[in-house]
């Protein structure tokens, strides 16, 4: 699977994407300007979409000489798991009071080694 850096032509596509995530998974609505949330279309899951994105976001990091990290909200068990099996390491959690006042359980992790 070839993943690319996204480009601008790429923005509506993604915005339709985070819409179609927030309806079933209640996850916040982010926009694509956003760069640091990774999200995947619903009727791709499953499919090593998530997988992918999660390793190339890792390298990218790894690339610039900084520690991956990444957050997921405790109510998402699937993505949570996928990152367990993927080695990455629960640090901490945290409560997180957004803007519109909905409080967010979210756990913090280090990716592996």
């Amino acid at each position: 699977m070839h993943i690319r850096p996204r480009e601008e032509h790429d923005f509506g596509p993604l915005e339709t994407i985070a819409r179609a995530v927030h309806k079933p998974d209640r996850y916040p609505l982010y926009t694509p300007d956003d760069n640091f949330r990774l999200i995947v279309d619903p009727s791709r899951r499953r499919t090593g979409v998530t997988r992918a994105l999660l390793d190339t976001a890792e390298q990218a990091a790894l690339d610039r000489g900084l520690t991956p990290i990444l957050d997921a909200v405790d109510r998402f068990a699937p993505a949570i798991a996928l990152y367990e099996r993927q080695g990455w390491k629960r640090r901490g959690t945290a409560l997180i009071d957004l803007p519109n006042t909905t409080t967010i359980n979210e756990h913090i992790y280090t990716a592996p080694g």
